[in-house]
This record gives structure tokens, C-alpha cells and sequence, in this order.
């Protein structure tokens, strides 16, 4: 391996804040702790996280088989043209008060879509999360070892992964899929230390004494969408109510209900990416599997639900094949109706019915604090696994939402959780949109026709 030389060593100053929650997890293991930093106690982000996605994103953007990934992000092996890498990473530290989401997840039975006892199939199964909730701000830092003769071209790849990054294309963390671990660019700044001058390398090994005014601004320019095939956004309200369970709520007493809807950092109330996706996932179960049936798609069930929503594939033995990998679709968490209104709006009183007599249970009366309100929910369909295949299908399980034939979260039964939904507006990566609406389809464009075509094969 050759060695790492350089003249100029660009430091870059990163503050950041979170617009969707992240979760990060623990150094043990635990799926539901999010990572502590074993001197500070606080939580963070690993720098070799950082490192990890802008490397994803830049392979994605180039290729990885470009030359200009092995140059910035170096290559490991025996050839002497290898060399470690250009860019160096901080740990992502966090400053404020952080607010710490536990979020409920479970399992959903494909039979029945409904959360069943635990059996064979783990339908029923109950887990917590923690996240670090949205708005939470956190810095970091990058150094980069450039030849004087290639550092303009180093510093515009840099730049192009933080104008990615704060274009919400980069995402850190666990749960991408159901929409964690996007986050926006403050501020970021750069100053370049001319290493073959004596007081630019003592200046840069005593960062003190180059204060920030020194450093330069940086105005990130709009990267192009990398990875997103198409971007699907819903409009519209809840018909009655919805209820989305929190793992518990604050308060004691009369005025405080039994059970809530989870909100965000922010106190609004949310369906989570998580919650939609599940829903999303089963009917899309059902379609994929009356598709195969009756011989209107080219591909299987399974493949179908593989390729959209990712996971591992099985073989007769129902044992996992080393054939796992991510999914199409990512799912954002949805803000229901307003704050204020939600808070104000009053508990809702239901009792339990024996099943043997009929009556009343004793002690059976219980009460729910349900949500309401208008609503945007964002999808997006990323350019993997024939994505217009899997916008095909996306497109068939919306169009149930809107058609009302299944709810989000608990009540089915009684009418809860039931969307309208004016419109679903589909766009893809030249920027041609397609919208569909209760009164009919505007695709000047035949992107809807052109999912379709690929679902059915």
C-alpha cells in the first residue's frame, strides 16, 4: 500500500440538526437503546457512521467502481497504488437539551393484518425503540489531506456530499427505511492549511489560534437527487379520529387517558414511518399474492414484497438465504392535524364488553385521547430492485388508502383511522409528475402507466 501524501489539509466545521428522529444503537447490542458515549454519557454518532453514509452516497453518485471513490475514501489491499483515506471524521456531538423518543413497534399478522399472538410466523412480537427526537442539533468535523494539484477537485466532492446531506439524501443511523436519520446543514465552514509552510502547520496543530471568522462560509449548492426513483406525497385528513398508541402517557387521574397518540420531540402528534410502513407492507402482501394467483404480474409474491420493502428471502426449509438485502420504499413520519387542537379536543370514554354474558366488564371503562386533522404523508421509491415495479405497487396499496378499504392504527371496527385523501402527487427523478385524485389521473407524462406495465409484467 502507498503511502498517504498531501500539501494542504482543508478542515471543515459541520453544525447540523435533525429533521427526522435518528436512532443509533447501542454498543451492547440492544436493539432498543440508542448509543451512549462511555466517558461523556451522552448520546452520539460515530465517526465511522459519518464516514459510512458519504461513502454509500458517493458510490452511489459515481459508481463503485470510480476511480474518484478510492481516491477521497482510499482502498485497502496489496496493490501499491492503494492508499488510506483523504478524509478523516469526527464523532457527531450533540449540544442542548436532547429529548429522547420511545417509540412502540410491533408485528403484524399477513393473514389477518391485525396484531396477533405471538406464533410461528412472530406475528404479536412487541419491541421499544429510542430515538434521538427531530431537532436535535449536533457538530462535526472533517479534515481532508489533498495534493496541491487535485485539492479543487477534493473539495468539491466533499461539498457535493454536504449538499446532499442537507438535502435529506444521506441518511444516519438504523430504521432508514421508515424515515430516520435525515437532517439539514446549519452552518458549515472551511479553512485550507498550507502544510509546506511552517505557521500554517503550527496554526493547524493548534486549531485554538485559527478562530472561526477566519474560516470560510460555505453556501452548499442543490445536489441532484441520488438514488430516489420516484417521490410520492398524500394530502388529506383524517376522516373521524385515529389513534396510534404511545408506550404510556403523562399524568394520573380523570383528566388523563388511558392511552394516547405517540408524538414526536416536538409534541406533535405523528403516525410514525414505522407504524405506515407495516400497514403499507401488509396490504401490499395481499395484492402481491392475488396478483401471482391470478397471473397478473411476471414476478412472484415473494420477489415483489423482497424488492419493495427488502428483507431475506427464504428457501423450502424456511430458513434465511444469504440473499438479504434493502428495500424500494422509505417512509417518512406523517404529522397529524394541529397541536393545539389535538390537545384541546376531548377524552373519548369506551368499556369493555364480556364475551360470555354481554354486560359490562367490572372496571371495564377506559379512555382513549385520539388525534385528528390534515395531514401530508411522503414516500420514496428509491432506484433499486426495479423501482417502477415497485411504484406499481405502492400505487395499488394508496389507492386502497384512499378507497377506504383499511385504516391506520387501532379501531378498524369502529371507523378509526380511516384517511381521505384528495390527492397522491407521484414525481420522478427528471422532475415529471403524475397526480391522482378521487375525480380522475393527470399523466401527461404515462408515469403511472409505465409502474403499472412493469407490476403486471
Amino acid at each position: 500500500m502507498a503511502v498517504l501524501t498531501y500539501d494542504v489539509i482543508h478542515h471543515y466545521k459541520v453544525d447540523a440538526v435533525l429533521t427526522q428522529p435518528l436512532h443509533i444503537g447501542s454498543a451492547g447490542g440492544n436493539r432498543e437503546e440508542i448509543l451512549i458515549h462511555p466517558v461523556t454519557r451522552a448520546p452520539f454518532i460515530q465517526a465511522s457512521g459519518i464516514a459510512g453514509s458519504f461513502r454509500s452516497f458517493f458510490e452511489t453518485k459515481c459508481g463503485p467502481d470510480d476511480g474518484a471513490v478510492t481516491e477521497l475514501f482510499g482502498s485497502a489491499g496489496n496493490d501499491p497504488n492503494d492508499h488510506p483515506s483523504r478524509i478523516r471524521f469526527s464523532d457527531g456531538v450533540f449540544s442542548g437539551d436532547l429529548k429522547v423518543e420511545r417509540r412502540p413497534h410491533v408485528k403484524l399478522d399477513p393473514a389477518s393484518g391485525t396484531v396477533a399472538s405471538e406464533g410461528a410466523s412472530g406475528a404479536g412480537t412487541r419491541f421499544d425503540t429510542e430515538y434521538i427526537g427531530a431537532g436535535a442539533k449536533f457538530t462535526f468535523e472533517i479534515e481532508v489531506y489533498s495534493l496541491e494539484d487535485h485539492a479543487a477537485q477534493d473539495l468539491e466532492d466533499v461539498e457535493t456530499i454536504l449538499a446532499a446531506l442537507h438535502g435529506e439524501q444521506i441518511q444516519l443511523g438504523a430504521h432508514k427505511s421508515t424515515g430516520s436519520g435525515y437532517l439539514n446543514v446549519e452552518k458549515a465552514v472551511r479553512h485550507s492549511f498550507l502544510m509546506t509552510d511552517g505557521e500554517e502547520r503550527r496554526k493547524w496543530m493548534h486549531p485554538e489560534e485559527t478562530p472561526l471568522p477566519e474560516y470560510e462560509d460555505l453556501e452548499l449548492k442543490d445536489a441532484v437527487p441520488a438514488g430516489t426513483a420516484y417521490y410520492l406525497t398524500l394530502r388529506g385528513r383524517t376522516q373521524g379520529d385515529l389513534l396510534i398508541r404511545a408506550i404510556a402517557v403523562a399524568g394520573v387521574g380523570e383528566e388523563a387517558p388511558d392511552s394516547s397518540g405517540i408524538q414526536n420531540a416536538k409534541g406533535d402528534y405523528i403516525i410514525p414511518g414505522s407504524s405506515l410502513k407495516g400497514v403499507v407492507r401488509n396490504r401490499a402482501e395481499v395484492i402481491a399474492a392475488y396478483l401471482e394467483k391470478t397471473g397478473k404480474t411476471g414476478a412472484r409474491a415473494e420477489q415483489l414484497i423482497l424488492d419493495a420493502f427488502g428483507g431475506r428471502r427464504k428457501d423450502a426449509d424456511k430458513k434465511d438465504r444469504d440473499t438479504g438485502r434493502r428495500g424500494n420504499l422509505y417512509f417518512m413520519d406523517t404529522v397529524v392535524g394541529d397541536r393545539e387542537a389535538n390537545e384541546k379536543a376531548p377524552l373519548q370514554h369506551r368499556i369493555h364488553i364480556d364475551k360470555l354474558t354481554g354486560g359490562v366488564m367490572y372496571g371495564g371503562k377506559f379512555s382513549q385521547k385520539n388525534v385528528f386533522g390534515e395531514m401530508t404523508i411522503r414516500i420514496r421509491v428509491m432506484d433499486e430492485n426495479i423501482p417502477d415495479r415497485s411504484c406499481g405497487l405502492l400505487l395499488m396499496v394508496l389507492r386502497d388508502l384512499m378507497a377506504g378499504l383499511y385504516n391506520l392504527g387501532s379501531g378498524y371496527s369502529i371507523g378509526k383511522g380511516f384517511l381521505e385523501i384528495d390527492s397522491i402527487e407521484i414525481l420522478d427523478a427528471e422532475g415529471h409528475k403524475a397526480v391522482l385524485t378521487r375525480e380522475g389521473i393527470r399523466d401527461d407524462s404515462s408515469l403511472i402507466d409505465r409502474c403499472m406495465k412493469a407490476l403486471t409484467g
